[in-house]
């Protein structure tokens, strides 16, 4: 018999405002705020029982879906066009899960490449928080079934008492992915830094540490550490960076030509190529971190664990959770993306399309060990500060950051304006 993919009768985007769990709220707030906007686009087809849903978070993805996308389908079969990028993550990926239930196979079935794996380790994710507040997102890591746990590391927290205060609260074979975003800027101060963690039981991968772009002072970092250096695969030429041997693997993630699933796929096969490691990393619900679980499980390369932040949301958005036990997410089996959305939620978290979530007003004080303590309004200010101008010791030994919220009075809005073009010593 010949199948034959069904036409698409009509495309929807439903913006939702999904809440952030009490643990990640307020620090999600001052800088990933947006990421609490969440698209799920559903594509219907002639076919009653097969519609399909993709996902994206707008703030996050390189490509989102625009109202071009979504007319440009009513009328066409969905097999056409799974491999197009230009259509955005969400609308690919509710490509992939209507043609899936069609041909009634899994996602990883559609990928021409062979499975190789039923289950992924997958990492908790955590923003910059302080030392108790990541610790007791560990707990519920643990306790939800993780074995893995990436988290910022800024100088405005102390990295070394962060890794204590989680090592305290999870088990023996529990590991810290410390993503720097190249916080740490030169090699002196990166060696200085990562050399003190690299002796902890509880580290396993540096992520980030220095500016991008100088192989030579990653391949001698390299060498002197014991834990492997990982870099998104789009920062820099990818080959040069390869045959320097300046990273140990890559982080494979929508790049910022919005490749798609084709885009995702090649940076796991050519880092397999020349020999890395890496994983898959998107940001989403459970329809995200399902679809990442389909590309991970057939590149050989993306043994890692993988990153989606599903933990930060109240909701996964899906009927049932996807299954998590001992460090691993096992990949759905059922057709498509193998999850079924709870329509229920699209009602609960209904927002405006190009819904904008307000940043909370707030003075930031960051005291260093030395007594000093400098203020800012924003935690981008705090970044320019620290990354592009250095006004502060980027090591972060014996920091601390405190927020003051927007309490309505007089002082605060007096303070809040004179902070705002330029943060101050105090």
């Amino acid at each position: 018999m010949i199948h034959r993919s069904p036409r698409i009768t009509e495309v929807r985007r439903h913006t939702l405002h999904v809440p952030f769990t009490a643990g990640t709220a307020q620090w999600n707030a001052l800088l990933v705020g947006q990421w609490g906007v969440v698209e799920l686009v559903e594509v219907r087809t002639e076919d009653p029982d097969i519609t399909g849903w993709g996902e994206s978070v707008p703030a996050y993805t390189s490509r989102t879906v625009s109202d071009e996308a979504i007319s440009s389908l009513v009328g066409e079969r969905a097999a056409e066009y799974l491999w197009d990028a230009r259509l955005g993550m969400g609308l690919q990926m509710a490509l992939f899960d209507a043609v899936g239930k069609q041909l009634q196979v899994p996602m990883s079935r559609l990928l021409n490449l062979p499975v190789v794996r039923d289950a992924a380790p997958i990492a908790w994710w955590s923003t910059k928080m302080p030392p108790e507040a990541l610790a007791a997102e560990a707990e519920r890591a643990v306790a939800s079934g993780y074995r893995a746990h990436k988290f910022k590391a800024r100088p405005w927290f102390d990295p070394f008492e962060q890794v204590d205060a989680v090592a305290r609260v999870t088990p023996n074979d529990y590991r810290l992915d410390i993503d720097w975003n190249r916080m740490l800027l030169d090699r002196p101060t990166a060696l200085r830094v990562l050399g003190r963690l690299d002796e902890h039981p509880k580290v396993g991968i540096f992520e980030a540490p220095m500016a991008d772009g100088n192989f030579d002072d990653y391949r001698l970092l390299r060498e002197r550490l014991r834990h492997p250096i990982v870099e998104h695969f789009d920062q820099g030429p990818f080959a040069p960076g390869a045959l320097a041997h300046a990273y140990d693997g890559y982080v494979f993630s929508p790049n910022t030509q919005g490749e798609g699933v084709g885009g995702l796929l090649r940076q796991g096969i050519l880092a397999e190529a020349f020999n890395k490691s890496g994983w898959m990393q998107m940001v989403g619900t459970a329809l995200t971190t399902a679809f990442t679980l389909h590309l991970t499980s057939v590149l050989p390369a993306a043994r890692w664990p993988l990153v989606t932040a599903m933990n930060i949301y109240q909701d996964d958005l899906a009927t049932a959770p996807i299954r998590i036990a001992d460090g691993l997410a096992h990949v759905p089996d059922g057709p498509g993306l193998g999850v079924d959305v709870d329509t229920s939620t699209i009602e609960r978290f209904a927002v405006d399309h190009g819904h904008r979530i307000d940043y909370p007003r707030t003075i930031l004080s960051l005291s260093l060990p030395g007594g000093g303590i400098r203020e800012y309004t924003t935690m981008a200010q705090m970044w320019r500060d620290c990354r592009e101008y250095g006004n502060v010791p980027l090591t972060g030994e014996g920091a601390r950051l405190s927020v003051r919220a927007d309490d309505g009075s007089t002082d605060f809005d007096r303070e809040h304006r004179a902070l705002t073009n330029r943060p101050r010593w105090r």
